[in-house]
């Protein structure tokens, strides 16, 4: 039996909920308390932010690098593979979260998305945090609560209560 794997600290649990958060006027996103507690729980404090979706997305976790891995083996179509890289390339920068758990965005990501000095919020979803404006968040909250009758009742079937 390996007892250093039974001796293993078990990985962070992730945040869940949506979180109010702030850019600052130099680009930096502070970040909610218990996403900093997630954050330094991780071995790998790399993050790698980019634009995905438009949206801005921090990538936690190694989570970025398994995307690379299924960028890398998409043969299906590698000239779609090699676009979404390049915008991926194009407006991502890994950084690490400061001592006042505080990350710097990526310049051409915040000036292309107008987050400089405003408040955002922020979503965490399977090692990846997603930054939306607030008027971009409030939208998608809306569409959600038009369809939230017929989206519970698909989701209801595979068994969420």
């Amino acid at each position: 039996m390996d007892l250093a794997a039974n001796n293993s600290v078990p990985p962070p649990r992730p945040p869940h909920g949506a979180m109010a958060a702030k850019v600052d006027g130099s680009g930096r996103l502070k970040l909610p308390v218990k996403v900093q507690e997630y954050l330094n729980g991780l071995t790998e404090k790399k993050l790698f932010i980019t634009l995905n979706e438009g949206i801005a997305k921090l990538y936690t976790n190694g989570s970025w690098d398994r995307n690379l891995k299924v960028l890398q083996s998409c043969t299906s179509d590698p000239d779609a593979a090699d676009r979404v890289a390049l915008l991926a390339d194009h407006y991502g920068n890994e950084s690490e979260m400061d001592s006042s758990g505080r990350v710097t965005l990526p310049q051409e990501l915040r000036r292309d998305l107008g987050l400089e000095d405003q408040p955002v919020q922020l979503r965490f979803f399977e090692d990846v945090i997603k930054v939306y404006k607030q008027s971009d968040f409030q939208a998608l909250l809306a569409d959600a609560r038009r369809s939230e009758k017929p989206d519970l009742d698909v989701v209801k079937r595979q068994g969420f209560k």
